[in-house]
């Protein structure tokens, strides 16, 4: 999509207000299409799929793993936070597994489909709030036993900033999912090729760092 495209539909689907209701099979597919396109394969029905027909994401599948073994197995009284949730595939299987869940994201378009994920799902302990992950602090949302940060850490222009952040935060342990390019690969996205800086030093608490910069969306 463009950020024409964004603008458009976003519109379409602000005024949608998700409560608690009882969703039959055929809303809750209408729903799904009328939100779509979908990132996250979120199980809404026993046969009935967000994104694809089966839960075709494995890696999904194994993070949810390694939370539940480095929790025992045990949910139940965790608090979980879920950084750049997207569509609250995360958020709700942990809701689901019993824990107490906050799922944020900065896109409002993400959050209508987190609503509609909790509404459909029902989880008891769920809550999704738009802002920006840079502004989740410990003084503002308090501690968690378990933080997530799957797909964010390289979307920020300050990493090093955030993972204090969520040292603060994290009374248990982080997840964190990203992405590691030890090589130059293709750099078009759609019709528009950003720019990917030379080699440069990033210097944080007394150590240096390298790395490159891309701008990911055109101002």
């Amino acid at each position: 999509m463009t950020g024409d495209d964004d603008q458009a539909y976003l519109e379409q689907i602000r005024s949608l207000d998700f409560g608690e209701r009882d969703w039959t099979l055929t809303e809750v597919e209408e729903m799904r299409d009328f939100l779509a396109p979908w990132n996250h394969n979120i199980r809404l029905r026993d046969d009935i799929y967000t994104a694809f027909d089966a839960d075709w994401y494995p890696e999904h599948r194994a993070i949810m793993d390694v939370v539940d073994h480095h929790l025992g197995g045990t949910f139940d009284g965790r608090r979980v936070l879920d950084l750049g949730c997207l569509e609250g595939y995360f958020s709700a299987e942990c809701a689901l597994h019993g824990a107490e869940v906050l799922g944020v994201d900065a896109r409002e378009i993400n959050l209508k489909k987190c609503e509609f994920v909790k509404s459909a799902l029902a989880p008891p302990r769920l809550e999704f709030v738009l802002d920006d992950a840079m502004n989740v602090t410990v003084g503002g949302y308090g501690r968690f036993d378990v933080v997530l940060a799957l797909g964010l850490l390289y979307h920020l222009d300050d990493p090093f900033t955030f993972l204090a952040q969520v040292a603060k935060m994290c009374s248990g342990f982080l997840v964190l999912d990203t992405l590691v390019a030890l090589e130059d690969g293709p750099q078009t996205i759609g019709e528009w090729a950003p720019e990917l800086s030379g080699m440069q030093t990033f210097p944080f608490r007394g150590e240096s760092y390298r790395g490159r910069l891309y701008r990911e969306y055109e101002a």
